[in-house]
């Protein structure tokens, strides 16, 4: 992940229990979500269901990861036949909400997301669910 400057807010103003706080407010939304922290090269994800969130936060934060967004997995029932389809959400987080790179970077981490899960199909949905 290449660092981008922030027009914004500068994230290191929020606490990790603020994020945290945020993520808990949004994962019963989903089948599950996650807090996408990028790194140079990688990304880890805090889950809305991971025992230790908060020090699995202050941990990646620690080692210079830089807390993006969130993103939200749906099931979804398929119309014409049996089974579902895995829809994804994301959003930047409000420090970042302005910056092209970061929606960027939460729909490649989705995009990724998928070819793990040998999807043949994604729904990648814009906005956030209410």
């Amino acid at each position: 992940m290449t660092t981008h400057t922030n027009t914004q807010a500068d994230y290191s103003r929020r606490s990790a229990q603020d994020l945290i706080a945020e993520l808990n407010a949004e994962k019963d939304k989903f089948f599950t979500a996650a807090l996408a922290v990028g790194f140079e090269s990688s990304t880890t994800f805090v889950f809305g269901n991971d025992v230790g969130q908060l020090e699995k936060l202050i941990q990646a934060m620690a080692a210079g990861g830089e807390p993006i967004g969130l993103i939200g997995i749906v099931k979804e029932p398929r119309e014409a036949s049996n089974g579902e389809h895995i829809s994804f959400y994301s959003r930047p987080l409000s420090e970042y909400e302005t910056e092209p790179w970061a929606r960027e970077y939460l729909n490649a981490l989705a995009s990724t997301v998928a070819e793990l899960l040998r999807l043949r199909e994604l729904r990648a949905k814009e906005g956030w669910l209410q």
